[in-house]
């Protein structure tokens, strides 16, 4: 799997807080996250799921599934240390209906296996490893765990309650086409025995080196034993490809595969829809020499998070990115990864050294506001002050950033009433462009200010 590396503390601290100078369109709002923990010391981390009952994260620190309170921003447990690893371990997720954790790593030395490879899982009750598997490879779906063993030609349907092989099916190295296959990167279909596989063709010459040839993609039935080749539209001329990673949204009404540095849609009968390509988004997000951009998750069935940087890593961003819209609908102020819980409808994400934040669903898309509105000025400023028209009573903080982003000045805990309310500003504002950042205890909205005195 890929994993994003981000090694920008500072900047990503800074994002976290809503310092960060981040140059965005007028008409796309940055959403702030809720702070929840402030990162270790030092070594490496991860991962982050939310704990059983959604009150808590847990991060994926040096090898060691670590509890953050959300509420208390204070570490309240340490699970079991993976013995005598190599990094911080490789993607760590939550196996529902199990109350296990898991993640692969690799260590010199587990249960007199040497040089161990493989799935590690925990209980999360007692946070004790209950399981090491050697050469096991994890793939989840809802409510079913399938199996991949390195060096087999078979994929396999996992029952985690024996710890053993219940089903399987044969995947062909010897593919009818070009040169020779390898599979890579599966995807479970929600709610079904189907799993998305991409496979690379590839020439192999006496030395042993590779040329990659067009990639494949197919659909696999443990129900039928069957699997079918999915169309990929490739440009004209292309010669070669490298598949990537699968992502597969809530129920599957989509289906995206990374195929170099293009993300190819498909509908859930799997239809292709359109291709997504740097230059798409290079014109989405203004950012000029845009290297690279992956999905850092998906959202429900309808939203994707990606993280996009420049060539010269001097920008970066997180999009909200609507997939049947085609469009960015917020920009999100944190730099990292994480993880989306379709049951907490939040988002959990983790940067450099373990800083975490969290984001509620419910605010994120771009609907009407519901609780802040104006039909036609939301946030009206005159002479040194806010004027906002709110549809509820209730506190809320009040940011004022400028168009780059940077925090200008803040108000805490500002009681707003049903109606309209006058806010006197800590310092007048000079003619330009700036956003209102008003965070209420559900939802986190923006609006731009035009100030011409």
């Amino acid at each position: 799997m890929y994993r994003l590396k981000f090694k920008f503390a500072m900047a990503i601290l800074l994002a976290i807080l809503g310092f960060a100078t981040v140059q965005i369109r007028a008409e796309v709002p940055i959403v702030q996250a809720d702070t929840v923990f402030a990162g270790f010391g030092g070594g490496d981390v991860s991962g982050i799921v939310f704990g059983p009952g959604g009150n808590t994260v847990i991060l994926m620190h040096n090898a060691t599934p670590t509890e953050i309170d959300i509420k208390t921003k204070k570490i309240v447990r340490e699970f079991e240390k993976v013995p005598n690893a190599s990094g911080a371990g490789e993607d760590f997720k939550v196996i529902k209906g199990y109350n296990y954790l898991s993640g692969s790593f690799s260590s010199s030395e587990i249960n007199g296996i040497k040089n161990f490879a493989g799935t590690i899982i925990w209980d999360e009750t007692t946070g004790k490893i209950v399981k090491a598997l050697y050469k096991n490879y994890f793939v989840v779906g809802d409510n079913q765990v399938f199996n991949w063993i390195s060096g087999k030609n078979y994929f396999y349907k996992f029952d985690l309650n024996s710890f053993k092989e219940i089903d399987s099916m044969f995947i062909d190295p010897n593919l009818d086409g070009d040169g020779s296959s390898e599979w890579c990167r599966p995807a479970v279909i929600p709610n079904s025995n189907k799993v998305l596989f991409g496979v690379n063709r590839y020439l192999e010459n006496e030395s042993g080196d590779k040329t990659y040839l067009l990639g494949e993609l197919y659909l696999l039935d443990f129900d039928t034993k069957k699997y079918t080749k999915i169309d990929i539209p490739y440009e004209s001329g292309q010669k070669s490809s490298a598949m990537g990673d699968i992502t597969i949204t809530e129920t599957g009404k989509y289906n995206i595969v990374r195929i170099n540095k293009n993300y190819y849609f498909y509908d859930k009968n799997f239809i292709f829809m359109y291709k997504l390509s740097l230059s798409d988004l290079e014109l989405m997000t203004n950012i000029e020499n845009l290297f690279n951009y992956s999905i850092v998750m998906s959202v429900s069935d309808d939203y994707l998070i990606f993280f996009v940087y420049s060539q010269t890593g001097t920008q970066m961003k997180m999009l909200f990115y609507n997939i049947q819209d085609r469009n960015i609908t917020k920009y999100l102020g944190f730099l990292g990864s994480g993880v989306y819980d379709k049951t907490l409808q939040k988002i959990a994400l983790y940067g450099d050294l373990g800083i975490s934040g969290i984001y509620t669903l419910s605010p994120l898309p771009v609907k009407e506001n519901n609780t802040i509105s104006d039909l036609q000025n939301k946030v009206i400023y005159q002479n040194n002050n806010l004027v906002i028209n709110s549809l509820i009573s209730e506190k809320v903080d009040i940011n004022i950033t400028d168009y780059q982003g940077d925090l200008l000045q803040s108000q805490k805990d500002v009681f707003l009433h049903n109606g309209s309310n006058t806010i006197k500003l800590n310092n007048p504002l000079g003619n330009g462009v700036y956003f209102c950042v008003i965070k209420a205890q559900n939802e986190s909205n923006s609006y731009k200010i035009m100030v011409n005195n």
